[in-house]
């Protein structure tokens, strides 16, 4: 149900778009967004490396795997039993040399 909701609320969105004054139709909104695009992907394979390097802001330094199961015996009408065992694994790596942790200012 909430698939239908939201196709339906993306298919309303566009045909409202298509529909302004700036486009005549479907599907001349359609080749505008196409074109746009490849225009971003043009200017992507002409950036230098030194302007690919990471972000000061944001490095993901953190990675989490979680794993739950549920192990579990039940005699109908009578009683159940259950066990949900969890486990979390965690990696952490070291930031880069130029890169410092954030620290909020108070």
């Amino acid at each position: 149900m909430k698939t239908l909701l939201l196709a339906f609320a993306l298919l309303v969105g566009t045909a409202q778009a298509a529909n302004s004054p700036k486009h005549k139709s479907l599907g001349e909104f359609v080749n505008a967004e196409m074109a746009t695009q490849s225009n971003y992907m043009s200017d992507y394979e002409n950036i230098s490396d030194s302007e690919l390097l990471v972000d000061s802001s944001f490095y993901l330094n953190v990675i989490r795997l979680r794993i739950k199961g549920s192990v579990g015996l039940e005699v109908p009408l009578f009683a159940s039993f259950e066990i949900r065992p969890m486990l979390e694994l965690r990696w952490k790596r070291k930031l880069p040399k130029d890169m410092v942790k954030y620290k909020p200012k108070l």
